[in-house]
């Protein structure tokens, strides 16, 4: 929905409500979480507790994953032949995804419609776009299994270990 306004020189400047719904809403979300929630104090007084290095650490971590994944696209896209995005761009992408499968309660999928819808503007076809999206998701879940095998392992040694010398 468009609304176009005269202004002083008869051009027409036009509103478009789509760009402006996201942002307003985010706006309208941010205000109702500071007015409505008391435990803000309380998050506030745990920042003022923390070390501030652990939070740069966590949020380096978080910059680190998003560029993995990334990396990630851009190799399903070599593998499938779709045009590549840069790298920011699919950063930004990896953002969205992650942030509408946590916050959306969908099993996932608000996140991989957004970037199927995404693809599809970039020209690739319904095919690569959803076995781009499957490779994707096979390679979050194969790096998620083997980091689990590796973790039990490490428990197992490393509990192995300490039970027989303190026996």
């Amino acid at each position: 929905m468009t609304i176009s306004t005269p202004n002083s020189n008869s051009n027409k400047i036009k509103l478009d409500f789509k760009k402006i719904f996201f942002p307003l809403l985010l706006f309208l979300v941010v205000i109702i979480v500071f007015t409505k929630f008391s435990e803000f104090k309380e998050i506030i007084k745990l920042f003022n507790q923390t070390k501030w290095y652990w939070l740069a650490i966590a949020f380096l971590s978080q910059i680190l994953n998003f560029f993995l994944q990334a990396k990630v696209y851009n190799s399903v896209f070599n593998v499938l032949q779709i045009k590549k995005f840069n790298l920011f761009s699919l950063m930004k992408t990896g953002v969205v995804v992650i942030f509408l499968n946590y916050t959306i309660p969908s099993v996932g999928l608000a996140g991989n419609v957004t970037f199927f819808k995404i693809l599809k503007k970039h020209g690739a076809n319904e095919g690569k776009s959803l076995l781009a999206i499957l490779m994707e998701l096979l390679s979050y879940y194969v790096a998620f299994i083997l980091l689990l095998i590796l973790s039990l392992f490490y428990i197992f040694f490393k509990l192995g270990r300490s039970e027989e010398h303190t026996s």
